[in-house]
């Protein structure tokens, strides 16, 4: 086990889910990257949760043309590119939109320190939400950080994403830890 406390979820940056030809992707493309070098100088935990290959392709891309199923897309090469040599990197793979559960329980069985969660992803008002929602009221006694720059929602739809994120700040342990905060707290 590591000495960090800190633990740098990246929830879904998946191609089928990132459509780099929309700025709100793009923005949060480049902000998770920001992030994970972050996560890589403070020698923090970095978990990368994308939804189990077998599960999605049965279910959640059941309607989608199967040049885009998720076994051909897991998280984006470029940020897998970033963690390669970096050993404190884990796969978590979630059977729905809420990975919270398999979070926690990775977090457990890898006996991961977790005084400090930060969350970024898509998308922010569904799986993000979903997974922010089990992690506020299963780990009590952590503080959950979202980084909304770091973060899209589906189609970049700003409104839904600033919808999420003020959700997801009025739970119990939830705050935004960027620069960007004033845009939350007045929506």
């Amino acid at each position: 086990m590591i000495n960090s406390k800190n633990v740098l979820i990246v929830i879904d940056m998946q191609y089928c889910f990132v459509n780099h030809g929309n700025s709100a992707y793009s923005r949060a493309i480049r902000n998770v990257t920001k992030e994970i070098k972050a996560a890589i100088s403070r020698n923090d935990y970095i978990l990368f949760v994308e939804y189990d290959r077998e599960v999605a392709n049965h279910t959640v891309y059941k309607n989608l043309d199967s040049e885009r199923q998720i076994t051909k897309f897991p998280t984006l090469q470029e940020l897998r590119d970033l963690t390669r040599d970096y050993p404190n990197v884990i796969y978590v793979f979630k059977k729905s939109t809420d990975g919270g559960d398999e979070i926690i329980q990775t977090l457990i069985e890898k006996e991961i320190s977790h005084d400090t969660v930060r969350i970024c992803g898509a998308y922010t008002q569904a799986c993000v939400s979903e997974t922010v929602q089990t992690l506020s009221f299963k780990l009590k006694n952590s503080q959950i950080y979202l980084v909304p720059d770091a973060m899209a929602s589906y189609a970049g739809c700003e409104m839904a994403h600033n919808r999420a994120v003020t959700y997801m700040v009025s739970m119990r342990n939830v705050e935004i830890n960027n620069k960007s905060i004033q845009n939350y707290k007045t929506i």
